[in-house]
């Protein structure tokens, strides 16, 4: 009796193990690097069913609502393969963006699929303050400043609003890279001002950069 026991609970571990071996997926993880004036990000993750019983997608989570998934179909076939298709709308969102899926299937497991979207700002700098010890030498420093061209963004120039501080751009690679040169006039007094930078986008905006003489 004890020895068809044994047989019966190896039959049934055989029996149930196709049904936890869960989909076998391309990729978990997609990395996309996108220029600032896009709207949205659409990834998909590719799997397949492996097991030798159907399988069905019991449900679809995302982590914010700015993210939507859906998959081709509820149930998959044995050795039938499918893609869970994700859409992350960027709004006005800007940086490194990290959005999850939460995929559960009816063998009661779960899979999560992680997007992480790169949105590129059209216009960058190296540095965004320009900061002087009151005393020191005047000496210019400086910030690389990079264009996305993708962006259709374009520099217009730069305007000190602080007679204190000079400021000027030079073209490092026409339309995609500059140097934007700061220099105080005179370094014996603190003071603090901005720079403001003209660009041309869909924006249509300025950027305000910093200057500032401090005491030690």
């Amino acid at each position: 009796m004890r020895g068809f026991q044994v047989l019966s609970l190896i039959g049934l571990i055989f029996w149930i193990q196709p049904v936890f071996a869960g989909l076998t997926w391309e990729t978990t993880y997609r990395e996309v690097r996108v220029p600032g004036n896009q709207r949205e990000v659409l990834a998909d993750f590719g799997f397949k069913n492996e097991t030798g019983s159907p399988l069905g997608i019991s449900s679809i989570q995302t982590s914010c609502g700015c993210t939507v998934a859906k998959v081709d179909r509820k149930e998959v076939s044995p050795g039938e393969a499918a893609a869970v298709h994700v859409r992350f709308d960027i709004g006005s969102r800007k940086g490194e963006q990290v959005k999850s899926v939460v995929v559960r299937t009816s063998d009661r497991t779960s899979q999560t699929l992680v997007l992480r979207v790169l949105i590129q700002d059209p216009v960058s700098f190296s540095q965004k303050e320009f900061t002087w010890a009151a005393g020191a030498q005047a000496v210019p420093k400086d910030s690389i400043v990079e264009v996305d061209p993708a962006s259709g963004a374009r520099l217009l120039g730069v305007e000190s609003l602080n007679d204190q501080f000079d400021a000027r751009l030079e073209e490092i690679e026409a339309g995609r890279r500059y140097r934007l040169l700061v220099t105080p006039r005179s370094t014996q007094t603190p003071v603090t001002g901005s720079l403001k930078v003209l660009v041309e986008d869909p924006k249509k905006r300025a950027i305000f950069l910093q200057t500032r003489i401090e005491n030690n």
